[in-house]
């Protein structure tokens, strides 16, 4: 923990996150109480949607922190392979913005590419 360096703070409602290379540090204004998430790899960002918070770890996928502990929610190949931008609810439905794979939704458990217009013109770009 010395020299631990944040770049990603959080909040919602009473609680803060504070994201680190390999831990997240939750911090509850309300009940001052303190607490972490310790990670054996490292953790890409975190990502806040609604009231739920989501990190990625590359080659392990996305995690959902579930009353202060990570689970597993997201274990697809392509979430794996690649760093993911951001975390959306469109529809009411999770959204994954991926670096160089696009677009995914989440529906009944089914992670499928997002089917748009400009869909061809981003995979043409794409390294």
């Amino acid at each position: 923990m010395e020299d631990e360096e944040f770049w990603n703070i959080l909040h919602y409602e009473n609680v803060i996150l504070f994201q680190s290379l390999d831990r997240i540090h939750i911090y509850n204004t309300s009940s001052k109480v303190y607490n972490t998430v310790d990670f054996k790899e490292n953790i890409t960002k975190l990502f806040k949607v609604d009231s739920d918070f989501y990190f990625q770890s590359l080659n392990n996928g996305i995690y959902k922190i579930e009353s202060g502990t990570p689970v597993l929610a997201l274990n697809e190949q392509v979430f794996k392979d690649n760093p993911v931008v951001n975390i959306f609810k469109h529809n009411g439905k999770l959204l994954v913005l991926t670096q160089d794979r696009g677009f995914y939704t989440l529906d009944d458990s089914e992670v499928i590419p997002w089917d748009i217009p400009s869909k061809e013109l981003l995979n043409s770009h794409r390294t």
